[in-house]
């Protein structure tokens, strides 16, 4: 009898591909109907459940981490009183935040709601949807945290400059793309609630799932935007030193910078998510997320980096002063000439550096596209970039 049944159970999958396509029945008490459905389903359903806390387990570790090295790098920098400075603590409160969303989902996928009997029979037994709902009221302080430190990183970037339209339009339309983002994740969030508690008093209530993906979608298109502004600003920033004759960035400073300060390794997963995935529960969005939140710091670190130079006497494309002025000094001292009078000498200050009035004495004049950089002779400097920005 073993034999007939082997050979009956062998002969009825030999159609099956593989073992997600065996049918599982079930049937409800005093309910005549059967239930059927196959195995893949229940596979898929533990598969996200898996993979939704490993990503919730490191975001929870890798947040506590980077949160304890903010506040021991205050802690031995306590004298520049970084506890002050609204970004830290801005910071410092998405990191706290983000743990205790993490922390709330890891219980939700624990309790009885996140079981697969519940997902797929549906059965209720008066369990509580309080933990989703604070999950979700914790999710909108996180988006909107993360929105405040967006804009003013916005602001940031075009503060260094002078106050124009295109630096008050960027930081509005940014003020305003922010407020609509957390708007519609409000909005999607007391849909939930309100899908829950009707679930909870046995009745159906479905809402548009546009509601639930187009935060997602704006929240995702503003961290595209400020990728590409803080790539722009790294641009600019390369730019800029190279025509100053600063020091350059290398390749590897550079690769450092766009991988870890720019946000595009999360724009680039929210680009494959538009194409890809549209599930607003799936793992690439969590995992955009932790992406996010880690690496807000290095972003708003390099969101307020001056790329200019207050030390410039250490430029390279400067060094040929000095020497000027070296050579001169000890031209004076050879032939027995005095150098007060050259101390005397009116100066021209550029970014509070002296630099000492040459004209006078001969073999000594500058090229004359050295003295329009210095601003000797012509008050108009043909230079682009102005030593006010700078």
């Amino acid at each position: 009898m073993d034999e007939n049944f082997e050979t009956l159970g062998n002969s009825l999958l030999a159609d099956i591909d593989n073992s997600g396509d065996i049918l599982l029945t079930y049937a409800f008490p005093n309910i005549d109907d059967i239930q059927v459905f196959p195995f893949k389903v229940l596979d898929d359903y533990q598969r996200r459940v898996l993979e939704s806390s490993i990503v919730f387990g490191v975001s929870i570790g890798a947040c506590s981490v980077i949160l304890l090295l903010l506040f021991v790098v205050s802690y031995n920098n306590r004298k520049k009183k970084l506890f002050k400075s609204f970004l830290f603590n801005l910071n410092a409160a998405i990191l706290l935040v983000y743990i205790i969303q993490s922390g709330l989902n890891l219980n939700y996928l624990m309790s009885r709601l996140s079981s697969p009997s519940f997902f797929i029979t549906g059965a209720y037994y008066g369990e509580s949807f309080a933990m989703t709902d604070t999950a979700n009221a914790f999710r909108v302080i996180l988006v909107g945290l993360v929105q405040i430190s967006l804009t003013y990183q916005v602001y940031i970037i075009f503060k260094g400059h002078r106050l124009n339209i295109w630096s008050v339009s960027a930081t509005l339309f940014s003020t305003l793309f922010s407020i609509t983002v957390v708007a519609f994740t409000i909005n999607s969030v007391v849909l939930a609630h309100r899908k829950n508690s009707a679930f909870t008093h046995g009745q159906e209530r479905n809402f548009v799932s546009l509601w639930n993906d187009l935060p997602v979608w704006l929240f995702s298109i503003n961290i595209n935007i400020m990728s590409v502004l803080l790539i722009l600003k790294l641009g600019m920033a390369i730019r800029t030193r190279r025509y100053l004759g600063l020091k350059q960035f290398d390749g590897l400073h550079i690769l450092v910078i766009m991988s870890t300060q720019t946000l595009i390794i999360p724009s680039i997963i929210l680009f494959v998510h538009y194409f890809g995935i549209s599930n607003v529960g799936s793992m690439l969005v969590k995992v955009s997320m932790l992406l996010i939140v880690l690496t807000l710091p290095l972003t708003s670190l390099w969101a307020q980096t001056q790329n200019n130079t207050e030390n410039i006497n250490s430029s390279p494309s400067m060094s040929f002063i000095r020497r000027e002025i070296s050579t001169v000094t000890t031209f004076s001292n050879n032939r027995g000439g005095n150098t007060s009078n050259l101390e005397k000498k009116p100066s021209s200050t550029v970014q509070g550096i002296i630099f000492p009035d040459l004209s006078t004495n001969p073999g000594s004049a500058l090229p004359s596209a050295i003295e329009q950089l210095l601003g000797e002779g012509d008050d108009t400097i043909s230079n682009p970039i102005s030593w006010e920005k700078i």
